[in-house]
């Protein structure tokens, strides 16, 4: 069932394009980073998940190429934050307790607001069973309606508004070091792009290929230049051999293309490989080992990530990863 939409219906019913992230994925990416869900979403074609903090790991959410502010984040089908969450913080959303995720691309602000213009990204928890509920509600007994009396409340409530039109949205700017002015913005956005997913099924074996091509351009007065930090092509490859209940093992690939900087240069480009097994004992025990980032792909390499002093530093576009390998391990236990 999807509930993204507003409407629980089923995925052959809906008139809109729902992606699904199932549990089959959340459960891999969990072995991978089970503190959040970026590695999740950064990994779907036309979804590009844009570090913007090198110290708290803030990251944008931008769907179809557009800025984060314009993806809303659900939780079980409310908006997160009052509607102001289209990143994730440093206390990212851990995919635990996650049954599917639900990805909208395209408009839904017909639902959700002027916050939802690029899509949005629905969070289904994980709902308890019937057996957990009557343990944790064992011994409560029901309210008895002859023995309660409601709460009586009274008010009044006046408001006065006048609406003034001010014409087109201001915007402050930098016009030098230490001056600033309001703006008119710039007219439009314009964002096109191409997405491409296959799949290849034989016996255990399967491989997933996908292609992002994003050609994202803002319309300014006088030019027309591209959107800064954002690949035009991207890339993901993974070949997995898994045989259900017994054993797993997965490589990855992703391709990042060049990307324009706020300082007018280019970034290079730069490949991410992972490789991920799985190992199961039984219904109720595995053990997984996973190598992220094997290739160790850093933007330091390219050069350092702020100018300055360490007292006063000023940070430079993030475009690429930046903790480099990784490696982790653990035991699944299910009760």
């Amino acid at each position: 069932m999807v509930s993204a939409t507003r409407s629980r219906r089923s995925f052959e019913q809906l008139p809109t394009r729902v992606e699904i992230l199932g549990g089959e994925e959340i459960t891999e990416k969990a072995n991978m980073k089970p503190g959040d869900i970026r590695m999740l979403l950064n990994e779907s074609t036309g979804i590009y998940v844009q570090q913007t903090s090198a110290t708290s790991f803030n990251s944008s959410i931008r769907i179809q190429e557009l800025d984060g502010k314009y993806t809303q984040l659900l939780r079980d089908g409310m908006p997160m934050y009052s509607g102001f969450s289209g990143g994730l913080s440093l206390l990212q959303i851990a995919p635990l307790d996650l049954q599917q995720v639900e990805v909208i691309k395209g408009a839904s602000s017909t639902l959700y607001g002027g916050g939802a213009i690029a899509g949005l990204v629905n969070l289904v928890s994980k709902k308890p069973s019937d057996e957990a509920e009557q343990l944790q509600f064992q011994g409560v007994q029901p309210l008895t309606p002859n023995l309660l009396e409601a709460e009586l409340s009274s008010g009044i409530n006046a408001d006065l508004h006048h609406t003034f039109e001010l014409g087109d949205t201001l915007t402050l700017v930098q016009e030098s070091e230490d001056i600033y002015a309001c703006r008119q913005p710039a007219p439009y956005q314009d964002t096109r792009g191409t997405e491409i997913n296959a799949v290849w099924r034989w016996n255990y074996l399967k491989l997933f290929l996908g292609y992002t091509n994003a050609d994202v351009k803002e319309h300014g007065r006088q030019n027309t230049m591209d959107t800064a930090l954002m690949p035009k092509e991207r890339v993901n490859m993974v070949f997995v051999y898994e045989k259900e209940d017994d054993f797993r093992i997965g490589l990855e690939s992703y391709y990042f293309s060049q990307q324009k900087l706020n300082n007018g240069t280019r970034s290079s480009d730069y490949w991410i490989f992972g490789l991920m097994m799985e190992k199961y004992f039984g219904d109720d025990f595995s053990m997984f080992l996973n190598f992220e980032n094997f290739s160790d792909t850093r933007q330091t390499r390219d050069g350092p990530i702020y100018k300055g002093s360490i007292s006063n530093p000023q940070f430079l576009d993030i475009y690429a990863p930046l903790d480099g390998f990784v490696t982790n391990g653990g035991i699944k236990l299910r009760f």
